[in-house]
Order: structure tokens, then sequence, then C-alpha cells
């Protein structure tokens, strides 16, 4: 809850990185008029290059912000499309404490390691102060490598390709995946069930 807090109040005052908000609120009244099946071709579009699975977060938001009566681009609004970041912050953290606890760590352990995680400084700027979504492109890897931990290799890869469908940052960590996958098969010999 303080790393919320302390999210909002960065939010309240800082705004995000007005390029990337204003692109991300007119990004999401597009969609949420026109619908996504024009987004990438209308004229002018040429040059967006976030991928498709967090445009459709925008639109949502900006449909939702519209049935709210929330004027675009007001601070409500721009409080608003920071709010996801900043979520998907306090998620990391309990994925971490989570993946910790099975480890047998201790309560105070898990609680440090909750600290910590919420509270890194950059994680803190990035989300609280920028606005920018590097957070949910995190929580969508943690929960693939923790799917991966626990051998459920379909799971791994749908929640990897979610996390591509977000931001295109998240093929750095192909070769992690990749490695795993052809390890499993090395070693199991069950080459269909890791295609699928």
């Amino acid at each position: 809850l303080a790393g919320l807090v302390l999210r909002s109040l960065l939010a309240s005052r800082w705004g995000g990185h007005d390029t990337d908000m204003s692109c991300w609120m007119g990004w999401g009244g597009y969609i949420a008029q026109n619908g996504p099946a024009t987004f990438y071709t209308a004229p002018g579009h040429e040059w967006y290059d976030y991928p498709p699975g967090y445009m459709l977060v925008l639109g949502v938001l900006a449909k939702l912000l519209s049935l709210l009566q929330v004027p675009a681009y007001s601070d409500a609004a721009v409080f608003a499309y920071m709010l996801p970041a900043c979520a998907a912050d306090i998620g990391c953290a309990l994925l971490l404490m989570r993946a910790a606890r099975r480890e047998g760590f201790s309560n105070s352990w898990l609680l440090l390691l909750g600290v910590l995680t919420v509270f890194n400084p950059a994680a803190v700027v990035l989300s609280g102060a920028w606005g920018q979504i590097d957070s949910i492109l995190t929580l969508f890897l943690l929960l693939s490598f923790e799917e991966l931990l626990e051998d459920r290799r379909v799971s791994a890869g749908a929640l990897y390709g979610l996390a591509i469908m977000f931001k295109w940052q998240a093929l750095i960590y192909g070769p992690v995946l990749a490695a795993a996958y052809l390890l499993h098969i090395r070693s199991k010999r069950d080459a269909g069930d890791t295609v699928l």
C-alpha cells in the first residue's frame, strides 16, 4: 500500500513522460472510438511502434474514462493511464515474495524482499514519475519464468508471447526460454509437447 501511495504521489506531481502520455492517451482515444482494426494502418500512424497488447489496454482505459466522463488529457486521465504500470510493480513484488515463500524464506525475509522490490528507486521513478510500462513487461516475464520453473512449458510460452505483445523488448529474453526448451527436449525427448 505504501508503494502504491508513493507512486500515486509521484504520478500526481510529475504526470509521466509528456510525449509518451500524450501518445498513449491519443492512441487509447483512437482505439476507443474506431476500434483496433485500423490502428496501425490509418494515415499518419506509420510510426506507431508499440505492439498491439498494450494498445488494447489503452483503448479499454480510454473507453472507461469516457464512460466515467473524465476529460481526455486531464490530470485524472493521466493518473489513470499511469496506474497499470504502478499496479504491475506491486504484482512483481508479490510474485517474488510468493516464489521466496516456496523456497522456505521466513516472513521477515519475505517482507524485506517485498520492500526492496516495491521501493527500488528505478522502479519507483520509472512507473510512478515517468509512467513507463516496463514493469508490465517484467510482470509477464516473471510469470512466464515461474511457469517454466514449474515445467509448464505451454503456459510459459503463452505468457512470454503476451510479454512480446506488450513490449518488443521481451524478445531479449527469448534465448533464455529457447535454451530451457532445448534442454528439456534433450533430456525428456518430448519434442511434440515442447513445440506446442
